[in-house]
């Protein structure tokens, strides 16, 4: 039997390929975050918002909707006084903060059907956002 011996003519290179997908700008903000669907009545806190939609994080016991499921939010940032409403859609879970015994669950929910209205009022809200709080451009 013959042996075969062969050569490394080109040392690989690494590739660090970063994709962001992100087309707005989130920003963190305290407030409530009440997610309904026929399924659920979750009440949680929000994490972030942008103009696409938010991260709200809700305690395990809680009756909360699944993957995919469309729902009803309510959002009320801790600086108003009033109740901001739109539909989405849940298009992540995941365990809040790094613990896996974590009580609490992320849910990022994407806005959609957004009227004129609600989306003048969104951008109003985000507006008034972009210059008082923290900023999480791609995360």
């Amino acid at each position: 039997m013959r042996s075969m011996k062969y050569e490394l003519v080109h040392r690989p290179k690494s590739i660090a390929v970063e994709i962001e997908s992100r087309d707005f700008r989130r920003f963190g903000e305290t407030g409530d975050v009440v997610l309904k669907s026929p399924s659920c009545n979750a009440s949680g806190q929000l994490v972030n918002i942008s103009m696409n939609g938010l991260l709200g994080s809700f305690h395990h016991h809680n009756a909360l909707p699944g993957l995919l499921e469309k729902v009803a939010v309510g959002i009320r940032l801790r600086s108003e006084e009033r109740i901001f409403r739109v539909y989405g859609t849940v298009v992540r879970i995941q365990v809040a903060g790094t613990a896996p015994d974590s009580e609490y669950i992320e849910f990022a929910v994407k806005f959609s059907g957004l009227v004129p209205e609600e989306k003048h009022e969104l951008r109003a809200l985000v507006h008034a956002l972009r210059g008082r709080v923290r900023k999480y451009p791609y995360f």
